[in-house]
């Protein structure tokens, strides 16, 4: 019972009381990751990380809600305001002084935390992981256990496992859910499907095993087409490795196989609704993978492994 998990909604923002009347707060979302800038538009007008969409939607949702919210970005030029949201740059962060009632360190990212953390006053100060606990980026992580109040988690597997490994109490623990993009709210019409497979992830997450396996699915279904839209560039790599490379050419030259750039939500919404199938057979263990959430919203089956 005490593993009952919290899943954040408007309702924790306005101290519990029914019908209540809503709290403005100040929420200052935190990503650390090195990637380049992103605004609350930018889901919806190119390729973003997951982490990235879901909390331009958290940051959205919450604006519209009446809630003063800011955002801080490493690679940021200059301060702008998009669809309601204040967006900081690092170097405001860093030189300390912020001051907030819930603050969310929203990437596993965790340099400089404590010095960043002492700085700042913050009401409640929440780590919102994104990653697996083998992952590179949770190396330091045991050493800013005692730096957040709360740990917010993708899903229910990976709070669970994050409570056994490293002994947090669960009472400290609360579910922030991958989102749907508002874009995938609405019908679709299953009449309009066609034989299309998506795959939606990074190159490393198993495209790879499309080489074996298309041919196979294409000899059974001839009309069925493989569409990717993959890449590393979503997360600020500038080009993709040479295995990358020659593995969007061996694609390319298989049967019925369309290779694109990432895309923004308004065209995936439209690609979406348009595919029959949401195909992941990943070599990786997903803490919990946005882009299912939002293809099965478009009435993809999702075949995942």
């Amino acid at each position: 019972a005490e593993r009952q998990p919290r899943v954040l909604s408007p309702t924790f923002f306005t101290n519990g009381r029914r019908n209540p009347r809503p709290r403005k707060m100040r929420i200052l979302f935190i990503d650390a990751m090195n990637i380049p800038e992103y605004d609350c538009d930018t889901p919806y007008t190119k390729g973003l990380g997951g982490t990235q969409s879901a909390m331009c939607y958290y940051a959205e949702a919450l604006a519209t809600a009446g809630h003063e919210v800011l955002v801080t970005l490493v690679n940021l030029s200059a301060e702008k305001t998009v669809r309601g949201v204040v967006f900081k740059p690092w170097a405001w962060f860093m030189a300390g002084g912020a001051e907030a009632d819930v603050a969310i360190w929203c990437s596993s990212a965790t340099r400089d935390v404590w010095k960043i953390l002492q700085s700042c006053r913050f009401g409640l100060k929440i780590s919102w992981i994104p990653h697996n606990t083998n992952e590179p980026a949770m190396d330091d992580f045991p050493e800013t256990l005692y730096d957040f109040d709360a740990f917010a988690f993708v899903s229910e597997w990976q709070q669970k496992k994050y409570i056994d490994l490293y002994g947090i109490e669960a009472s400290r623990t609360l579910l922030m859910l991958n989102g749907v993009s508002t874009g995938f709210q609405g019908t679709f019409d299953l009449t309009q499907k066609k034989p299309h497979f998506l795959y939606l992830s990074q190159p490393a997450r198993g495209l790879a095993h499309f080489v074996e396996a298309w041919p196979r699915i294409v000899a059974a279904w001839p009309e069925a087409e493989l569409h990717t839209y993959s890449s590393r560039k979503v997360y600020g790599a500038t080009t993709e490795n040479e295995d990358v490379l020659a593995l969007f050419g061996t694609l390319r030259a298989l049967p019925n196989v369309h290779v694109h750039d990432p895309v923004g939500q308004t065209e995936l919404v439209a690609k979406c609704r348009e595919a029959a199938v949401f195909a992941y057979p990943a070599a990786f263990y997903e803490t919990g993978c946005i882009t299912l959430t939002e293809a099965c919203a478009a009435g993809c089956i999702p075949i995942v492994s």
